[in-house]
């Protein structure tokens, strides 16, 4: 496998694997093809997105930021991680998120932060890789009636 900053030649081929898995379960979101398209245009924009490949071709990919925190401490923050159904539980995310952990550490970062579904696999992967709770943050929801 290897691994690469994405380019905008990329986009269409992440934006189909983030279309095509975040569509399932436990997810269940809906995108057009159009619409993913401009979502990963987005994070392009703003953001850092590195590719998987495996002989040539995108199998995954992982989004990811660095920003000051207000306690004046450089954290990083991964936005989406996905990779095509028949490449999970590989190694594949494990290395691309050693690489971009390694990444930020060499750029000052001291802390990354993301958010999952508790009912995912995605828990489970980000817990073994020594991603845990944080102490002074929690997600919070309200359903608007």
């Amino acid at each position: 496998m290897k691994i690469e900053k994405a380019n905008k030649k990329n986009l269409r081929e992440i934006a189909e694997i983030f279309r095509i898995e975040s569509g399932k379960e436990p997810y269940f979101q809906i995108w057009t093809e159009k619409k993913a398209l401009m979502k990963i245009k987005q994070f392009f924009n703003k953001d850092d997105i590195y590719v998987a490949l495996l002989e040539g071709k995108i199998i995954g990919f992982i989004i990811a930021y660095s920003y000051r925190s207000v306690d004046n401490k450089k954290k990083g923050f991964i936005e989406e991680m996905w990779f095509d159904e028949k490449h999970q539980g590989k190694g594949y995310g494990s290395a691309l998120m050693k690489y971009v952990e390694t990444k930020y550490k060499k750029n000052g970062v001291e802390i990354i932060q993301l958010a999952a579904k508790r009912k995912a696999n995605a828990f489970k992967f980000y817990d073994k890789k020594g991603y845990k709770e944080s102490e002074d943050l929690i997600f919070l929801e309200k359903k608007l009636k």
